[in-house]
């Protein structure tokens, strides 16, 4: 259980991240009166509020074809913007819906407009995506750009004695492509309709014929990141296969990659099969057998040390995860819990894991707002106060500086008993 309880925290640590690293990338439209959005695609729009106290902010359409937008509380930026996104699920022709951002008072139900705006989805324009080229054979992958569609491809292919469409397998981890298996049966060319759910977004031409397995890594070199502390990132094959193409999809697990051990070790079955070794510029081979298929580019970079941290929390076992709900004994009024010990041998200095961090590579403050019941010291030892009994369970906050001035920030909770 305890497990399940600090996986989820963890994992909910690493959707609100991503999250903001994808609205930081992404181009936020800043609310005016209105908006333009394509069918299927999303615009990720703010709006300025601080939201303290206890509220639940949402999104919704208040007129108009409700089916017509879909709308997705994001994130935070600081304590001044919420982020929504907005998703055209269908066109509004020339009536557009109105959204309204609200926010609730979860104790006394009473709701806030922070905005209204009118919200009209168009039909996307027709594109013509990248030639598709595969040799005979089954379950050979494929991939179009997913073009910021939220939904997956569909393909429609004129002349099936060519090729077949067999499928959908994933996205990539960026969300770059959208891989999909055929069956290719005899040398030519055909043409496929390709479809987001029943609308039709394009074409793309698919070519039977003596090609070579090959990456999609044009113009394009996988980074990696190095930290002479601890991993600052795991990496496995399919960081790399991904951008396989006209190979058999089920064939993917049995390659092999060579590498230069001065940059990366590679280890086959191992639980992080590459070992970064240090920055700089290198490659990675790919094999299948003794057959070479691909040279694929590596850029090897800097990570900082509380990417170490932070990629280091989880572990194979309850003892070897850093959980974020423990339990304070109390008897007779007394009771601690050493916070730094559970940091520090879990994951700043863990053999293991192959992190180590010497006191001089970070600070750590501790604070509490449970201080009827609890105190922490400079040290990370909660102490229970003779009123601690009166909680169920207390909070305990803590900020990692770290010497390349990279930061960590996490919350303990603490059920007392």
């Amino acid at each position: 259980m305890k497990i399940l309880k600090a996986a989820i925290v963890i994992i909910l640590t690493i959707i609100i991240a991503s999250s903001c690293a994808a609205i930081a990338g992404a181009a936020v439209e800043e609310i005016t009166k209105s908006i333009t959005v394509t069918q299927y695609k999303s615009k990720t729009v703010s709006v300025k509020d601080t939201a303290d106290g206890d509220f639940s902010i949402y999104g919704k359409v208040t007129k108009g074809d409700k089916k017509a937008v879909k709308v997705e509380f994001d994130s935070w930026k600081g304590n001044t913007s919420l982020f929504f996104s907005v998703t055209g699920k269908k066109t509004t022709g020339k009536k557009p819906v109105t959204v309204s951002f609200i926010k609730k008072n979860t104790e006394t139900g009473a709701t806030t407009v922070l905005k209204t705006i009118k919200v009209t989805v168009k039909k996307p324009s027709q594109t013509k995506f990248k030639t598709i080229k595969l040799s005979k054979g089954k379950n050979l992958v494929g991939a179009l750009k997913t073009r910021g569609f939220t939904e997956l491809y569909k393909l429609k292919i004129k002349n099936n004695k060519i090729a077949k469409f067999a499928g959908l397998n994933s996205t990539t981890f960026d969300d770059t492509y959208s891989l999909m298996s055929f069956n290719a049966y005899k040398k030519g060319t055909t043409k496929a309709d390709v479809y987001v759910k029943d609308v039709k977004v394009g074409t793309v031409k698919i070519k039977v014929g003596n090609y070579k397995p090959y990456f999609d890594t044009k113009n394009h070199t996988i980074t990696m990141k190095y930290n002479s502390h601890g991993r600052a990132a795991d990496y496995y094959p399919s960081d790399i296969t991904d951008y396989l193409r006209n190979y058999n999809y089920s064939h993917v697990e049995k390659l092999t990659f060579k590498t230069n051990t001065k940059y990366i070790t590679y280890k086959k079955n191992a639980l992080y099969p590459f070992a970064v070794k240090k920055t700089g510029k290198t490659s990675i081979t790919v094999l299948d057998g003794k057959k070479k298929l691909a040279t694929v580019k590596v850029k090897i970079v800097k990570g900082t040390m509380a990417e170490v941290y932070e990629n280091n929390l989880g572990g194979d076992s309850d003892a070897d995860f850093l959980n974020y709900e423990n339990y304070l004994p109390v008897t007779n009024g007394d009771g601690t819990f050493n916070i730094f010990k559970e940091i520090d041998s879990i994951v700043l200095n863990n053999k293991g894991k192959d992190t180590s961090f010497s006191e001089k590579d970070y600070t750590i403050t501790y604070s509490t707002k449970d201080t009827d019941y609890i105190s922490v010291d400079n040290s990370g030892v909660v102490h229970a106060t003779s009123k601690a009994l009166e909680a169920d369970s207390v909070t305990v906050d803590y900020t990692i500086k770290f010497a390349d001035n990279s930061k960590f920030k996490g919350v303990f909770t603490l059920y007392i008993y």
